[in-house]
């Protein structure tokens, strides 16, 4: 979906005026450092900005591109900014292709029917109307996935449920990321008709992690969604003890 989405261009009229400084630098009242200075005092001796923003957090609240919510938001700005004071405010049009996130549900038809709590990756293809039930190819591992032959998943899930490494800097969330991104075209080139990864978190609540996934030009755009880190773990035992 394109929807036009709106930007505010901010040109507040104390900065529009050329700021001189003399030849030596020095810090004097014209000097773009002493306004800065100035302006930064202003600003922790005024509570303008954190008003600001505590209103439009709570006025408006999300705001994602190309929704109603960030159009709400552009015009809630202007509004303020103008009743601030400031001049030269006004919107843009700008053309903002959009992703818009469906009703999401999974479940475990055979053998142990119950609920899986999945969010769909971002970007993805809707499934059919009336969904997609298959049985899965678990795979422990992103390489195990990759190393699967063509057409070896032709109607069937195909389902990661690599760990990601848990450490300090954070590093085994990139190490992890292909799994996500890559992950859906993956599994349709070896003919898959959805993918279910496990979520990309080292939690142990059952909630899912989304992201944004990247298909493959010269491959088909399969359904993809995240699975909750308990619900990842529970396929993985009941694809230890037969189809799923």
């Amino acid at each position: 979906m394109h929807r036009a989405a709106t930007a505010i261009a901010l040109l507040p009229a104390l900065m529009a005026a050329s700021l001189p400084c003399d030849a030596a630098g020095a810090d004097n009242a014209e000097s773009p450092l002493a306004v800065a200075r100035g302006l930064s005092r202003a600003a922790l001796a005024d509570d303008w900005s954190y008003g600001f923003l505590a209103g439009l957090t709570t006025e408006i609240g999300p705001r994602l591109a190309a929704t109603a919510a960030e159009a709400r938001a552009a015009e809630w700005v202007e509004a303020k900014l103008k009743a601030a004071g400031f001049e030269q405010i006004h919107r843009e049009k700008v053309p903002m292709p959009a992703w818009v996130r469906g009703t999401e549900r999974g479940e475990i038809t055979a053998p142990a029917p119950q609920h899986l709590v999945l969010t769909a990756l971002g970007g993805s293809v809707a499934t059919p109307p009336d969904g997609i039930e298959a049985p899965i190819a678990l795979f422990p591992t992103y390489a195990d996935l990759l190393a699967a032959a063509p057409g070896s998943l032709a109607g069937k899930i195909a389902v990661v449920t690599e760990k990601m490494v848990r450490v300090e800097d954070g590093s085994g969330y990139g190490a992890a990321n292909a799994v996500r991104r890559l992950g859906p075209s993956e599994a349709a080139k070896r003919g898959a008709v959805a993918y279910l990864h496990r979520s990309l978190s080292t939690d142990n609540h059952r909630l899912a992690h989304t992201g944004k996934l990247d298909y493959a030009a010269d491959a088909p755009r399969i359904p993809a969604a995240a699975l909750s880190v308990p619900d990842a773990e529970l396929l993985d035992r009941l694809a230890a003890l037969g189809p799923v």
